[in-house]
Protein backbone atom coordinates (compact mmCIF):
# COMPACT_ATOMS: atom_id res chain seq x y z
CA UNK A 1 0.00 0.00 0.00
CA UNK A 2 1.50 3.57 -0.22
CA UNK A 3 1.20 7.01 0.77
CA UNK A 4 -1.08 8.15 -1.57
CA UNK A 5 -3.66 5.14 -1.07
CA UNK A 6 -4.25 5.43 2.92
CA UNK A 7 -7.53 6.70 3.95
CA UNK A 8 -8.06 9.59 5.33
CA UNK A 9 -8.46 7.90 9.17
CA UNK A 10 -5.15 5.77 8.25
CA UNK A 11 -3.35 8.65 7.41
CA UNK A 12 -3.87 10.83 10.71
CA UNK A 13 -3.18 8.05 12.81
CA UNK A 14 -0.04 8.19 11.16
CA UNK A 15 0.82 11.98 11.05
CA UNK A 16 -0.43 12.03 15.04
CA UNK A 17 2.55 8.97 15.61
CA UNK A 18 5.20 10.72 13.87
CA UNK A 19 4.11 14.20 15.66
CA UNK A 20 4.07 12.08 19.32
CA UNK A 21 7.26 9.99 18.44
CA UNK A 22 9.35 13.40 17.25
CA UNK A 23 8.41 15.21 20.15
CA UNK A 24 10.01 12.59 22.81
CA UNK A 25 12.68 12.35 20.93
CA UNK A 26 13.52 16.37 20.09
CA UNK A 27 12.69 16.29 23.99
CA UNK A 28 15.20 13.50 25.10
CA UNK A 29 17.74 14.21 22.83
CA UNK A 30 17.54 17.60 21.18
CA UNK A 31 17.01 18.72 17.79
CA UNK A 32 19.80 18.39 16.59
CA UNK A 33 20.48 15.28 17.68
CA UNK A 34 17.68 13.01 15.68
CA UNK A 35 17.53 11.99 12.17
CA UNK A 36 14.00 11.87 10.71
CA UNK A 37 14.51 8.16 9.70
CA UNK A 38 14.84 7.86 13.62
CA UNK A 39 11.44 9.62 14.51
CA UNK A 40 10.07 7.49 11.36
CA UNK A 41 11.18 3.82 12.92
CA UNK A 42 10.06 5.49 17.02
CA UNK A 43 6.69 5.80 15.09
CA UNK A 44 6.23 2.21 13.84
CA UNK A 45 6.34 3.20 10.39
CA UNK A 46 8.30 0.40 8.11
CA UNK A 47 8.05 3.25 5.14
CA UNK A 48 10.98 5.61 5.06
CA UNK A 49 9.46 7.92 3.53
CA UNK A 50 6.33 8.08 5.66
CA UNK A 51 7.73 11.55 7.54
CA UNK A 52 8.73 12.87 4.44
CA UNK A 53 5.17 12.65 3.30
CA UNK A 54 3.41 14.20 5.66
CA UNK A 55 6.57 16.77 6.85
CA UNK A 56 8.81 18.10 3.70
CA UNK A 57 10.85 18.87 6.88
CA UNK A 58 12.51 19.44 9.96
CA UNK A 59 11.23 23.00 10.43
CA UNK A 60 7.98 22.27 9.04
CA UNK A 61 7.79 19.33 11.40
CA UNK A 62 8.65 21.50 14.44
CA UNK A 63 5.89 23.85 13.37
CA UNK A 64 3.35 21.12 13.40
CA UNK A 65 3.91 19.97 16.79
CA UNK A 66 4.13 23.43 18.01
CA UNK A 67 0.75 24.44 16.57
CA UNK A 68 -0.92 21.32 18.02
CA UNK A 69 0.48 21.78 21.29
CA UNK A 70 0.10 25.30 21.92
CA UNK A 71 -3.48 25.21 20.77
CA UNK A 72 -4.22 22.88 23.62
CA UNK A 73 -2.57 24.83 26.23
CA UNK A 74 -4.00 28.01 24.80
CA UNK A 75 -7.82 26.36 25.29
CA UNK A 76 -6.47 25.50 28.83
CA UNK A 77 -5.53 28.87 29.64
CA UNK A 78 -8.44 30.28 28.72
CA UNK A 79 -10.53 28.32 31.12
CA UNK A 80 -7.92 28.57 33.67
CA UNK A 81 -8.54 32.45 33.35
CA UNK A 82 -12.33 32.27 33.22
CA UNK A 83 -12.60 30.42 36.74
CA UNK A 84 -10.86 33.08 38.07
CA UNK A 85 -13.21 35.18 37.07
CA UNK A 86 -15.98 33.09 38.79
CA UNK A 87 -14.25 33.02 41.99
CA UNK A 88 -13.65 36.70 42.09
CA UNK A 89 -9.45 36.24 41.50
CA UNK A 90 -9.03 37.62 38.09
CA UNK A 91 -7.40 41.06 39.73
CA UNK A 92 -4.90 38.97 41.72
CA UNK A 93 -1.75 39.07 40.62
CA UNK A 94 0.00 35.70 41.74
CA UNK A 95 -3.64 33.94 40.57
CA UNK A 96 -2.91 35.70 36.67
CA UNK A 97 0.87 34.21 36.98
CA UNK A 98 -0.77 30.82 37.72
CA UNK A 99 -2.68 31.25 34.45
CA UNK A 100 0.24 31.44 32.61
CA UNK A 101 2.08 28.26 34.33
CA UNK A 102 -0.63 25.84 35.50
CA UNK A 103 -1.72 24.80 32.08
CA UNK A 104 2.14 24.13 30.93
CA UNK A 105 2.30 22.09 33.63
CA UNK A 106 -1.16 20.08 33.38
CA UNK A 107 -0.46 16.74 34.58
CA UNK A 108 3.09 16.92 36.47
CA UNK A 109 1.08 17.48 39.90
CA UNK A 110 -0.90 14.05 39.41
CA UNK A 111 0.40 10.82 39.79
CA UNK A 112 -0.76 9.53 37.41
CA UNK A 113 0.49 11.90 34.45
CA UNK A 114 1.39 10.84 31.21
CA UNK A 115 4.77 11.01 29.70
CA UNK A 116 3.66 13.49 26.48
CA UNK A 117 3.26 16.39 29.68
CA UNK A 118 7.16 16.32 30.37
CA UNK A 119 7.96 15.59 26.94
CA UNK A 120 6.00 19.56 25.09
CA UNK A 121 7.71 20.89 28.27
CA UNK A 122 11.02 19.23 27.10
CA UNK A 123 10.27 19.35 23.23
CA UNK A 124 9.55 23.85 24.01
CA UNK A 125 12.28 24.01 26.18
CA UNK A 126 14.77 22.71 23.38
CA UNK A 127 12.80 24.90 20.49
CA UNK A 128 13.32 28.01 22.51
CA UNK A 129 17.40 27.29 23.23
CA UNK A 130 17.85 26.38 19.22
CA UNK A 131 19.23 29.64 17.57
CA UNK A 132 17.63 28.44 14.24
CA UNK A 133 13.84 28.82 15.38
CA UNK A 134 11.95 31.78 16.90
CA UNK A 135 9.42 30.44 19.08
CA UNK A 136 7.93 33.76 19.24
CA UNK A 137 7.82 34.11 15.44
CA UNK A 138 6.41 30.85 15.01
CA UNK A 139 3.61 31.08 17.98
CA UNK A 140 2.09 33.90 16.02
CA UNK A 141 0.22 31.99 13.66
CA UNK A 142 -0.88 29.48 16.40
CA UNK A 143 -3.98 30.47 19.19
CA UNK A 144 -2.92 32.32 21.55
CA UNK A 145 -5.75 34.40 22.70
CA UNK A 146 -5.34 32.92 26.00
CA UNK A 147 -1.85 34.35 26.47
CA UNK A 148 -2.87 37.71 25.13
CA UNK A 149 -5.90 37.92 27.50
CA UNK A 150 -3.15 37.32 30.29
CA UNK A 151 -1.38 40.23 29.60
CA UNK A 152 -4.06 42.39 28.78
CA UNK A 153 -5.02 41.51 32.20
CA UNK A 154 -1.79 41.39 34.06
CA UNK A 155 -1.22 45.45 32.34
CA UNK A 156 -4.09 46.63 34.27
CA UNK A 157 -2.49 44.97 37.81
CA UNK A 158 0.88 46.97 36.75
CA UNK A 159 0.89 50.72 35.95
CA UNK A 160 3.67 51.39 37.53
CA UNK A 161 5.33 49.24 34.89
CA UNK A 162 6.31 50.81 31.16
CA UNK A 163 4.57 48.75 28.47
CA UNK A 164 7.79 48.08 26.70
CA UNK A 165 9.28 47.06 30.09
CA UNK A 166 6.16 44.78 30.64
CA UNK A 167 6.29 43.21 27.26
CA UNK A 168 10.31 42.34 27.45
CA UNK A 169 9.33 40.93 30.78
CA UNK A 170 6.39 38.71 29.56
CA UNK A 171 8.56 36.95 27.01
CA UNK A 172 11.38 36.45 29.37
CA UNK A 173 9.08 34.95 31.96
CA UNK A 174 7.28 32.78 29.42
CA UNK A 175 10.66 31.74 28.85
CA UNK A 176 11.45 31.32 32.22
CA UNK A 177 8.29 28.88 32.76
CA UNK A 178 9.11 27.11 30.06
CA UNK A 179 12.67 26.15 30.91
CA UNK A 180 11.80 26.15 34.34
CA UNK A 181 9.67 23.50 34.23
CA UNK A 182 11.76 21.36 31.99
CA UNK A 183 14.73 21.63 34.37
CA UNK A 184 12.19 20.74 37.51
CA UNK A 185 11.29 17.81 35.62
CA UNK A 186 15.07 16.61 35.06
CA UNK A 187 15.49 17.39 39.06
CA UNK A 188 12.85 14.76 39.85
CA UNK A 189 14.06 12.70 37.72
CA UNK A 190 17.59 12.43 39.23
CA UNK A 191 15.94 12.44 42.74
CA UNK A 192 14.00 9.58 41.55
CA UNK A 193 16.93 7.35 40.23
CA UNK A 194 18.58 7.74 43.63
CA UNK A 195 15.27 7.09 45.21
CA UNK A 196 14.87 10.37 47.32
CA UNK A 197 11.90 12.54 47.24
CA UNK A 198 11.49 15.43 45.48
CA UNK A 199 8.25 18.18 46.18
CA UNK A 200 7.40 19.04 42.91
CA UNK A 201 3.99 20.39 43.91
CA UNK A 202 5.94 22.90 46.12
CA UNK A 203 8.39 23.26 43.25
CA UNK A 204 5.62 24.77 40.44
CA UNK A 205 3.96 26.77 43.77
CA UNK A 206 8.07 28.82 44.22
CA UNK A 207 8.07 29.00 40.17
CA UNK A 208 4.82 30.96 39.92
CA UNK A 209 6.11 33.17 43.22
CA UNK A 210 9.60 34.03 41.34
CA UNK A 211 7.39 34.79 38.30
CA UNK A 212 5.10 37.04 39.89
CA UNK A 213 8.30 38.78 41.65
CA UNK A 214 9.80 39.29 38.29
CA UNK A 215 6.79 40.84 36.57
CA UNK A 216 5.73 43.20 39.04
CA UNK A 217 8.86 44.13 40.35
CA UNK A 218 9.63 47.80 40.68
CA UNK A 219 11.20 49.66 37.15
CA UNK A 220 14.70 50.60 38.29
CA UNK A 221 15.93 54.57 37.95
CA UNK A 222 18.74 52.76 34.96
CA UNK A 223 15.72 51.18 33.24
CA UNK A 224 13.58 54.79 33.45
CA UNK A 225 16.61 56.88 31.84
CA UNK A 226 16.88 54.61 29.68
CA UNK A 227 13.57 54.83 28.25
CA UNK A 228 13.09 58.39 28.69
CA UNK A 229 16.66 58.82 26.53
CA UNK A 230 14.45 56.54 24.03
CA UNK A 231 11.50 58.35 23.94
CA UNK A 232 13.28 61.71 23.72
CA UNK A 233 15.38 59.97 20.57
CA UNK A 234 12.16 59.16 18.69
CA UNK A 235 10.64 62.67 19.54
CA UNK A 236 13.56 64.52 17.51
CA UNK A 237 13.33 61.84 14.59
CA UNK A 238 9.89 62.38 14.34
CA UNK A 239 10.59 66.66 14.48
CA UNK A 240 13.52 66.37 11.95
CA UNK A 241 11.67 66.13 8.95
CA UNK A 242 9.41 69.08 9.80
CA UNK A 243 13.06 70.77 10.47
CA UNK A 244 14.22 69.80 7.37
CA UNK A 245 11.14 71.43 5.57
CA UNK A 246 10.96 74.90 7.14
Amino acid sequence: MTLENLSPDRGNTTKEALLSAAERLYAERGLDAVSMREITREAGQRNSTALQYHFASKQILVYAILTRRMNEVDSQRLEFLHDLELRGKIDDIRSLVAAMVEPMAVGFRSPRRGPANYWWVGFLSEVQRHPEFDLVELAKTASDLGLRRLYSLLRKQLPHVPDAVLRQRYLMAMSQVVHGLAELERARQRRRRSRRRFDFDRAIENLIDMTAGALSAPVSIEVARRLEAQETDRDQHQLLPTFLGS
